[in-house]
């Protein structure tokens, strides 16, 4: 399966895709005017569910992809996440990031729209969310137990086109000061699910910035952040000038899978630029 990325929404066809919408990265803090290297975030993460509203709607999964909060992990923070993207009226599944407090965010997010569910199913495709975080760690690590979870649903469900989602990317992608922070067992997830020919997406956060790759027939994609942006292929932190934004999937009955990025109009004027890291 060759998954095409474009800027262009589909036109509509027969066969109606299932539509997903990836948002990462949101690093909202407890105050709701904090600023994270110089922009306060949950502006423009209200801007982004807009924008999602406005350019891709109906959709009919969202798939939010850790690091929810900033370093102030708290109960109300994840529920002011929650009241925000409940709105667009769409099921959400989340998954934690090294700037989470795991254990606050699955109490948190237990109920609604908006949950903390490892597993969902809608027509010919599954998602399965890993946990890759590590209490007070950046770097991500896959516990034996999500690993052994994941393959058993492998091995009992070869009709379902599957789509997995974490946190932190489990392959290099080309920044070195980020691919010292990835899964350090990500080559284990790699060696898994080259034996399902029924794994057909890979997905993350944590690197702010698009990324679309292939390996061994499985798509590998990454997703800007709904705040600042690291500026690929760089050996060190550097904030990149795109704005924030989201991705979004269609996925076909057969397999088939198109996908695109797409961004606030304009970059916030108020990102502090001589960041140094975070």
């Amino acid at each position: 399966m060759l998954l095409i990325q474009t800027s262009k929404a589909l036109s509509v066809t027969q066969e109606r895709p299932f539509r997903i919408i990836q948002i990462t990265d949101p690093h909202l803090l407890a105050d709701q005017k904090g600023v994270f290297a110089g922009l306060t975030t949950q502006n423009t993460f209200e801007q982004v569910l807009k924008k999602i509203k406005e350019t891709y709607f109906p959709c009919d999964l969202i798939i939010a992809t850790g690091d929810i909060v900033h370093n102030d992990a708290a109960e109300q923070t994840y529920k002011r996440f929650a009241d925000a993207v409940s709105k667009l009226g769409i099921k959400t599944i989340v998954t934690p990031g090294n700037h989470d407090d795991a254990e606050i965010l699955k109490k948190t997010l237990r109920n609604g729209l908006v949950t903390a569910d490892k597993h969902y199913t809608a027509g010919k495709w599954q998602f399965f969310l890993l946990d890759s975080s590590v209490k007070n760690a950046v770097n991500g690590h896959l516990k034996e137990q999500e690993l052994t979870e994941l393959e058993e649903l492998l091995k009992k469900t070869p009709e379902y086109h599957t789509l997995i989602a974490m946190h932190h990317h489990p392959v290099s992608v080309g920044c070195r000061w980020l691919d010292m922070s990835g899964i350090d067992n990500g080559s284990r997830l790699m060696d898994m699910v080259e034996k399902y020919p029924n794994v057909k997406i890979i997905m993350w956060g944590h690197v702010h910035q698009d990324f679309v790759s292939e390996k061994n027939k499985v798509n590998l994609v990454a997703t800007p952040s709904t705040c600042i942006q690291f500026k690929p292929k760089q050996v060190d932190f550097c904030l990149d000038r795109l704005p924030p934004g989201f991705r979004w999937l269609d996925l076909y009955n057969n397999g088939h899978a198109e996908t695109g990025i797409v961004r606030l109009d304009e970059l916030p004027t108020e990102i502090d630029f001589s960041t140094s890291g975070y």
